[in-house]
């Protein structure tokens, strides 16, 4: 492991126990409970971004299903719509 990665890691369990005062857990734990869930948080805000833009520039569409979710589709070729 390069000396990047020890800091990025380091940073995440730091970042973790400042916002989970008292937390504690076993090396197992700190892996998939700590760093897994902060790199899907992490994951799921860039994502949330990254289909804004695509959205905001009409790569894609947005449609909203009778349960409320949002799905995402390519946009139709100029012209048409969906």
């Amino acid at each position: 492991m390069c000396q990047e990665d020890k800091v990025v890691i380091a940073g995440r369990i730091r970042d973790y126990l400042r916002t989970h005062g008292g937390a504690g857990d076993s090396f197992q734990g700190i892996i998939a409970w700590w760093l897994m869930r902060q790199r899907y948080e992490e994951s799921t805000a860039s994502v949330h971004e990254a289909l804004d833009s695509l959205f905001e520039r009409g790569e894609i569409v947005k449609k909203v299903m009778a349960d409320g979710s949002v799905w995402y589709f390519a946009a139709p070729p100029t012209g048409t719509s969906r």
